[in-house]
């Protein structure tokens, strides 16, 4: 069913990549769960977590209680996007009892919304930001790749040195 590139991982993992979820490497809260850096075979990656209560309403609605993950996993594997510039790449995920997370190949510095709160993006990094997101949303939009994003927010925006460039000092 998923593609056989992807790793599988157990939830030991996960909490092994983020030193068990330590309040240090949280980065931020999105819809259905929390976003952590982490450290993955000495590669630093994102770990999100998702929250079972979140997604209780999206469980039921579709009588799946691994919809999300399903959904995470058909959209980051879709080979119609693996060209796009601005997407990460898509290590693994656990779908376990206790945990269910999916772990990303990026460094993040922090996420558009925290970044945001703390004015810390001068206007040239702003301008910047707002380009590439434009130019992710017509890629993934593309009528020819018939994706969707439904969730597009300032929170789900993961920015990276490339990203920034150089105007932000990454003090994590």
């Amino acid at each position: 069913m998923y593609p056989t590139n992807l790793v599988v991982l157990s939830s030991q993992n996960l909490k092994e990549c983020t030193n068990n979820f330590n309040l240090s490497n949280l980065i931020g809260l999105t819809q259905f769960g929390r976003l952590f850096r982490g450290n993955f075979q000495g590669q630093h990656v994102l770990v999100k977590i998702l929250d079972d209560e979140k997604l209780k309403h999206i469980s039921s609605k579709y009588n799946d209680e691994h919809f999300i993950i399903k959904e995470e996993i058909k959209f980051w594997t879709n080979p119609n996007l693996k060209d796009c510039p601005n997407l990460t790449t898509f290590i693994g995920y656990t779908c376990e009892r206790d945990i269910k997370g999916v772990v990303y190949d990026i460094n993040p510095i922090d996420t558009l919304d925290n970044v945001i709160k703390k004015d810390g993006m001068n206007w040239v990094q702003r301008i910047n930001v707002i380009h590439e997101v434009a130019k992710l949303l017509k890629f993934i939009h593309d009528k020819e790749k018939q994706n969707m994003v439904l969730n597009i927010s300032a929170s789900h925006i993961l920015l990276d040195k490339h990203l920034l460039d150089s105007g932000i000092q990454n003090e994590h």
